[in-house]
């Protein structure tokens, strides 16, 4: 445990939610381009399907 004076205490509460916030911001965008790739690989699969010939 870091032992912390009462001026470097509201400086490390403000770095600690500032490191958080990047983190889930990035966690963020990570998310959006997996779901970005998911809906292309999706309609790539679409297309796949509806140029191939049906195999009964």
């Amino acid at each position: 445990m870091i032992e912390l004076d009462k001026q470097e205490q509201p400086i490390a509460i403000i770095s600690i939610r500032q490191a958080a916030t990047q983190m889930l911001d990035e966690l963020r965008d990570q998310r959006s381009a997996i779901a970005q790739g998911a809906r292309q690989s999706r309609s790539h699969l679409k297309k796949i399907r509806q140029s191939s010939p049906q195999v009964t």
